[in-house]
């Protein structure tokens, strides 16, 4: 007789959710790992690419300061260069985008070529430059012309305008104070002591020293005159010292140093120095001027230094105005030259040394004033910051650095700053 198997309670699908449960459970668990795979891949690729991002920026770093480290004083804004890497095929590129002198306005005191110390700005249409060193404006600079420093740099005191239509290095730098070098001063002897012109008349001027200082007489005129209506060539007693307190003009006639000698042309009380047409200064001479100015005809401002039209002033010792903010100023006006070298006298790289400056634009047939400085390079202490943009290949800013060089005439480079990154 059969019999109908009883049924176990409790199996009703049971089994199936148990099986659907560990199939959703692995499934979940291959998903997991298959994630984590990816993100450690994604992670791996971040790092190569970030890797490789920061190996092409610090490439372009090193050869930033490489070249600073060749270039020394010459820092020029907008010199670029490209690194390529022979592994990698990756490449790099730096720009200069500005140039500082890394120094205190103290320290640019003994350094600059041409120091315009004055409380009035100045206006350069002309041209200034070549300098050799660096050029500073207490007060600032505006014009048409250019002004040039090589090695160097152009820098104006703080609250001015650097503005001139052309300046190299450029950006030009701003300064946290105003300079104030030191001049040489010499000392004034006693009012009994004049310059007389030689027996011969040759238009030398002797004195009772031997080469010491002397006073040029009183002309009983406006102004002491050098004319080459009156003497074709004035020459100056070898190592002596000439001082004046009365205007000098000097009109068709070349005054120069006699014997291959040094002099010296002291102007006190405001006297002042006016070279007018066919007029020269040319010789191994320091022009050193006191506090004050007085106005002449031929110059449109109140400059005490005026080279007219047609003049030129060509000095080896330097020109040396005193009296810090109220130093004497100068003109230089179209179809006129200067061209001056620093002095050993001063231990510095000054060699112009002035209250304001006026460089005049050409005019008709002449052409624009121009002023030349030779001077010693930068010494002791001084240092040039080159601040450069890292870039890709693509020209994408991946990186920056700051380079100090050239530091106290040294020729070696080192790396102050460095930043990844745009």
């Amino acid at each position: 007789m059969l019999t109908r198997r009883a049924r176990r309670r409790g199996e009703q699908g049971q089994v199936l959710i148990m099986a659907l449960a560990f199939v959703v459970f692995f499934a979940l668990v291959t998903t997991a790992v298959l994630q984590l795979a990816d993100a450690v891949e994604l992670r791996q690729a971040h790092t190569q690419s970030a890797t490789s991002s920061d190996a092409a920026a610090e490439g372009g770093m090193f050869l930033a300061a490489q070249a600073a480290e060749q270039a020394g004083a010459d820092c020029v804004v907008g010199t670029q260069a490209t690194l390529s890497m022979t592994t990698t095929g990756a490449s790099a590129s730096y720009r200069t985008t500005a140039c500082n002198p890394g120094t205190t306005a103290d320290l640019l005191a003994d350094q600059c070529a041409v120091c315009v110390v004055g409380n009035k700005p100045s206006t350069v249409d002309g041209v200034l430059g070549p300098v050799q060193g660096p050029v500073v404006f207490n007060r600032g600079v505006t014009g048409s012309g250019s002004v040039s420093s090589d090695p160097g740099v152009v820098a104006c005191g703080p609250l001015s305008s650097c503005s001139a239509a052309h300046i190299s290095p450029s950006p030009p730098a701003t300064l946290g104070g105003t300079v104030s070098p030191d001049a040489p001063r010499l000392p004034s002897p006693p009012p009994q002591y004049e310059c007389r012109p030689l027996a011969d008349d040759d238009g030398t001027f002797s004195n009772p020293l031997g080469g010491g200082p002397c006073f040029v007489a009183d002309p009983g005129t406006a102004a002491i005159e050098w004319d080459g209506s009156v003497t074709a060539h004035h020459y100056l007693s070898a190592n002596s010292t000439l001082i004046f307190e009365y205007p000098l003009n000097i009109t068709n006639t070349t005054v120069s140093v006699e014997d291959g000698g040094t002099a010296t042309l002291d102007f006190l009380n405001g006297a002042s120095l006016t070279i007018g047409d066919g007029g020269a200064l040319d010789g191994d001479m320091t022009l050193e001027f006191g506090t004050g100015g007085l106005g002449t005809d031929l110059c449109s401002t109140d400059a005490t230094i005026c080279i007219g039209t047609g003049g030129s002033l060509d000095v080896t010792g330097g020109v040396f105005a005193t009296g810090g903010a109220s130093a004497a100023g100068m003109e230089v006006q179209a179809g006129a030259t200067a061209d001056v070298s620093g002095s050993a006298m001063t231990g510095t790289g000054n060699a112009l040394v002035i209250g304001s400056l006026t460089i005049d634009a050409g005019r008709g047939r002449q052409p624009a004033g121009t002023v030349q400085v030779e001077a010693s390079p930068p010494t002791g202490g001084y240092c040039w910051v080159y601040k450069d943009d890292v870039l890709d290949s693509a020209g994408k800013v991946i990186g920056g650095v700051v380079v100090e060089a050239a530091c106290a005439g040294g020729t070696t480079a080192g790396i102050i700053s460095i930043n990844y990154g745009s």
